[in-house]
């Protein structure tokens, strides 16, 4: 007997909770993904999509990118250096109001002023999954990682040198 009667609340209970699901996602709008691309020291010209005359096809997935998605192909650079570049960027805010004036070296002690929110931080609020891919250069050690500052994930580049004998 305890059978059927189990059968029927698990049964009852995941109808209703597909339809709690349904209707929770009625009206909801579908957020878009987006993509920062900020890199060090590159030209308007090294990419690809921005002289199609050439067809080169030297940056194929970025092609594709710019291809299927928005571009905005007009953003000047806050800072001439690293730090302050992605420091104003993920907050918004320059340099000398954000803190941050010169560059963290991988041993620094501190990093991106705490007090400041992120661009991540405010999107991983509004349920966006969010990821740094290559160098962070905000902060390393304990709260000024990437991970305490909004980033889901970090996927760093090894940097290293490579020397002859």
């Amino acid at each position: 007997m305890a059978q059927p009667a189990f059968q029927l609340l698990l049964t009852v209970t995941l109808l209703s909770g597909l339809v709690i699901y349904t209707v929770s996602q009625r009206g909801a709008e579908k957020k878009p993904n987006f993509i920062i691309v900020l890199a060090d020291d590159i030209g308007w010209g090294d990419l690809d999509v921005n002289q199609p005359e050439k067809h080169t096809n030297n940056t194929p997935n970025l092609n594709q990118m710019a291809q299927q998605g928005l571009r905005l192909t007009d953003y000047h650079s806050p800072a001439s250096t690293c730090s302050p570049s992605r420091a104003a960027i993920l907050t918004g805010r320059y340099g000398l109001r954000n803190g941050v004036t010169h560059n963290f070296a991988v041993n620094s002690v501190a990093g991106l002023p705490l007090s400041e929110v992120t661009l991540a931080q405010l999107l991983q609020q509004a349920g966006y999954y969010t990821a740094v891919i290559g160098k962070w250069h905000l902060g390393h050690n304990g709260p000024y990682s990437p991970n305490n500052r909004g980033e889901s994930s970090l996927h760093a580049a090894a940097w290293f040198t490579l020397s002859s004998a």
